[in-house]
């Protein structure tokens, strides 16, 4: 009985170790862009007529709420979004075989371009999905896919702060404290 105590104790020990290393918890908030953003929509390829409008309002919300970035019409560094020509399928179909629910997949490639962060621009392709009950209800899919993938943008962009330099042009040969 003496030997288990000591085992149970090591046991716990390392249960909470591995579950603590797997955890991709932030203790400090994401780094500050240090200029504003501008989010850009450099091609549209889209056949629904809310989708750019949905997409940009979406992912600015989305940055600004879980990075806490300033977005501006007139942003130093921009994110453009190209977005591509979505698809929408059928996803459930009633008894008689008529299309009943409808499947909306967004799709876009993002690029950030920051003097003051990046040396170079960074691209990455994300899509979102959302799902409509027929043409009065199309604009809470594209709502919810728009939200998908401004969700996804936000995370690549928080997750891309880890291991930026502060790359400062106007800053270059001045050490700070």
């Amino acid at each position: 009985m003496r030997c288990a105590a000591p085992f149970a104790l090591i046991l716990l020990i390392g249960l909470l170790s591995s579950l603590l290393s797997g955890c991709a918890y932030r203790i400090a908030a994401p780094a500050k862009l240090g200029e504003s953003l501008a989010i850009r929509i450099s091609e549209n390829k889209s056949r629904l007529v809310r989708s750019q409008a949905a997409l940009q309002r979406n992912v600015g919300r989305a940055i600004q709420q879980r990075l806490g970035w300033d977005i501006s019409a007139d942003g130093s560094s921009h994110l453009s979004l190209a977005i591509a020509r979505e698809e929408i399928s059928v996803a459930a179909r009633t008894s008689d075989d008529s299309p009943q629910r409808w499947k909306i997949v967004l799709k876009a490639t993002a690029t950030i371009h920051s003097d003051l962060r990046y040396p170079a621009s960074r691209s990455r392709s994300f899509s979102g999905t959302g799902y409509a009950n027929g043409r009065q209800d199309e604009p809470k899919g594209l709502a919810a896919a728009a939200n998908s993938m401004a969700a996804k943008i936000a995370d690549w962009l928080e997750e891309g702060t880890d291991d930026w330099e502060f790359n400062d042009p106007r800053s270059e040969g001045v050490l700070s404290e």
